[in-house]
């Protein structure tokens, strides 16, 4: 089959060059379907809240629903991504002393966490108790704040129930870890050919499955760093195929993003996890970086403004949620609610995105920079 004879192709090609990217060297094709993901997620916290149940179930509804409700998927795509974003200074000679890499990485993720989990605490304060004890919403808010919870989120210690306040937090627990050991895995992928560092992360992924979360995680990190590192050749095989051969490589990586959880079910290939999910990640991300048409949508200005505030409505949607699920679950229709959180979680997300998180962007971009400083040139 095609598919199996390009990927082959990759394997056994020589290593290239990494990928310099217009625009200043940002990818904002890639900040754009990160927004999307994020709205994902929003719609599939919002579907599990509503219609519990429904995405689970193989009927067409969910056959329907579940590319626009992916929500596992899109955490998936943020952990590729940020292997192979964080790769790039490694690969372009922009490297930076660890300690300078760790604390740009806690200003840039653990910043504006801490300030949504100031929010989060804060409406767990006010609206405990109101989500009622049964279903998914149940983990949330039903209880009050307490400081050794509190505490444990902040220090990311233990193995603390990670949705008390906030159930999109989870994956940052594993963001911050992995950062912590991402210089020396970036090392350990460089020095491999591509064909055995993709064996090496499908067995680690595998073998996370069954003994560690973080491993499996710091695995689909890796798959980020390999992508990185091979995208010059991934795109001139990707450019050079045939159009029905490239449209191939979109349908093939849809019906894997969004085929994947029938996989890891516990109906089909429980042990494979979400490899059918990184798998399609790369494909979706390839084409989103060679194809002209993909890339003129993603460069339009809703999914680039939905990619500039996408960790801003990651971290703070779910506390919208609960909140208006709190006030007006059962006085307005499902659509209504809709149409209210979308709109409150982007106007907040939005705001936290100007108050919080660009100025944390920016303290970690400045950190560990030397300032300039000018020549004093005396008066004649």
């Amino acid at each position: 089959m095609y598919i199996f004879r390009l990927l082959n192709d990759m394997l056994h090609s020589p290593q290239s060059p990494a990928y310099l990217a217009p625009s200043g060297g940002r990818f904002h094709e890639l900040d754009s379907m990160r927004g999307i993901a994020a709205l994902i997620v929003l719609f599939h916290h919002f579907i599990l809240m509503f219609y519990p149940g429904v995405l689970t179930q193989l009927d067409w509804r969910s056959l329907l629903l579940y590319p626009f409700a992916s929500g596992h998927e899109s955490v998936m795509f943020f952990f590729v991504l940020s292997g192979f974003v964080l790769t790039l200074p490694f690969l372009r000679g922009k490297s930076q002393p660890y300690l300078v890499f760790l604390w740009r990485r806690v200003l840039r993720i653990y910043g504006p966490y801490l300030g949504a989990l100031f929010l989060a605490v804060a409406g767990c304060a006010v609206w405990h108790n109101r989500l009622g004890s049964a279903g998914w919403a149940s983990g949330t808010w039903g209880r009050q704040v307490d400081l050794r919870s509190v505490m444990e989120h902040i220090a990311f210690l233990g193995d603390y129930d990670y949705s008390r306040y906030n159930t999109a937090f989870w994956s940052l627990v594993y963001e911050m870890r992995i950062s912590i050991i991402f210089p020396a895995m970036f090392l350990v992928m460089n020095k491999l050919r591509l064909r055995y560092a993709a064996i090496l992360v499908a067995a680690s992924i595998l073998i996370g499955i069954r003994a560690s979360a973080t491993v499996e995680y710091a695995s689909i990190f890796m798959v980020g760093i390999l992508f990185a590192k091979n995208l010059n050749k991934f795109g001139e095989v990707y450019k050079s195929a045939a159009a029905w051969k490239r449209w191939l490589i979109v349908l093939v990586a849809f019906l894997l993003y969004n085929g994947g959880h029938l996989l890891d079910g516990g109906r089909l290939f429980s042990h494979i996890g979400d490899l059918p999910v990184v798998a399609a990640t790369v494909g979706f991300m390839l084409v989103g970086l060679n194809s002209f048409k993909a890339r003129r949508v993603l460069n339009s200005a809703i999914p680039a403004f939905l990619g500039k505030i996408s960790y801003s409505l990651y971290l703070v949607h779910a506390t919208v949620l609960f909140a208006l699920a709190a006030m007006l679950k059962d006085k307005i229709t499902p659509l209504e609610f809709f149409a209210l959180f979308i709109s409150a979680a982007i106007l907040l997300s939005w705001a936290f995105y100007r108050a919080v998180e660009a100025p944390f962007t920016q303290l970690s971009r400045n950190a560990g920079r030397r300032p300039v400083i000018e020549p004093v040139v005396a008066d004649r």
